[in-house]
């Protein structure tokens, strides 16, 4: 499959841990120069901006940014043109299931991501950007492991493939959409969760 990846640029936000981690390392495999963001995990980060130079031969720097600060995100975008290259791709995560635990802002701001890929998509579509999004459902990372080893036959009986996903099956997902491969999709929330949605 013809990805044509190499060389672009990519600004991965919560790049230094669970699924941001493995879209970085994902997305070096074919080239892609990484903008590793993180707003607490400057070790981490750091650790894995200097194993995607090494390790891909590719410009990869660990950026500081909190995303609910606009002027962050300003100062963000700056230190990766400047630091990485001219930012190509930038990948949102939404989900449409709302939770079972009782957290409503988390589930509306979800929605509204899914609300702003469409409405964006349909923004700059004449000006050959496209923009999707992918919709993880239940994925082992160090965010959920407590709540796998307390319920994970709950949220197995809940998922039809009766399994717990790989942080780099999403990565990968993600590095579909970033790519030629995809370039005929726009405004799309991928079903990353298992068949647990099944839209």
């Amino acid at each position: 499959m013809k990805l044509n990846l190499r060389g672009k640029t990519a600004l991965v936000t919560g790049g230094s841990r669970g699924i941001g981690s493995a879209i970085c390392r994902d997305l070096a495999e074919e080239g892609v120069n990484i903008g590793v963001n993180y707003n607490r995990s400057a070790v981490e980060a750091e650790r894995l901006a200097g194993e995607l130079r090494d390790g891909s031969g590719i410009r990869a720097a660990a950026l500081k940014g909190d995303l609910a600060n606009e002027q962050e995100i300003i100062n963000l975008i700056a230190a990766l043109e400047a630091e990485v290259g001219e930012i190509d791709n930038v990948v949102s995560q939404a989900a449409f299931l709302g939770s079972t635990s009782g957290h409503l802002p988390y589930d509306s701001s979800k929605g509204a991501v899914v609300s702003m890929t469409r409405a964006i998509a349909r923004e700059v579509a004449p000006d050959g950007i496209n923009v999707n999004a992918v919709a993880p459902g239940m994925v082992k990372t160090g965010m959920v492991k407590k709540l796998l080893d307390a319920k994970l036959e709950f949220y197995l009986s809940r998922i039809p493939l009766k399994r717990i996903a790989e942080p780099e099956e999403i990565a990968s997902i993600v590095t579909f959409l970033a790519s030629d491969a995809a370039s005929f999709m726009t405004g799309t929330t991928l079903d990353a969760t298992g068949g647990l949605m099944m839209r």
